[in-house]
Formats: structure tokens, sequence, C-alpha cells
């Protein structure tokens, strides 16, 4: 970027997003009941959990799903650490 870009910037005062009630997160994550942040949840911003209406019967195959999913994978990457391994033994 040239020097004339940076101070053709002019800056319009609309905002994307308030960021206001932001604080930074401690190093380990944890968050002391006292100082904890309390947040509204609006009807517009539920979860897909909380707003789920799948039965107990659907809960359950999705989840097998995932774990069948991610057992496949996970498959895969033992099976070339595998083959990795016997070509370091024979060569």
């Amino acid at each position: 970027m040239s020097r004339e870009n940076k101070d053709a910037f002019e800056d319009d005062g609309r905002t994307i997003a308030d960021m206001s009630g932001v604080s930074r997160r401690n190093l380990f994550g944890f968050v002391p009941r006292d100082n904890a942040p309390v947040t509204k949840i609006n009807s517009v911003n539920t979860s897909a959990v909380e707003s789920s209406t799948l039965t107990r019967k659907e809960r359950i195959w999705a989840i097998l799903g995932a774990l069948k999913a991610v057992l496949l994978i996970g498959l895969c990457f033992a099976v070339g650490l595998a083959v990795v391994i016997l070509m370091f033994i024979y060569l």
C-alpha cells in the first residue's frame, strides 16, 4: 500500500458490531462467579441445540453418525501412520 492510500482513509462513523460489553478472557478460560458477565439470550440468538426438534431416537442416530465419521477419519490416520512406520522398519 502506498502512503496515499493510508492518508485517504476516512472513518464514516458506522458501527459494524457493538463491542462495548466484551472483555478479555482469562488465560486459562476460568471466569470467577463474582465477575462472570451476565448475558441475555434473545429469541433470535438461540443455539441449534436449544431449538432442536429432534426426537430421542433421531438424536441418538445423529450422534452415532458423527461418531462413525470421526472413527473413519481416525482409522485413515492410523493406517497412514502404520504404513509410514512399516516403511521405516524395512528401509
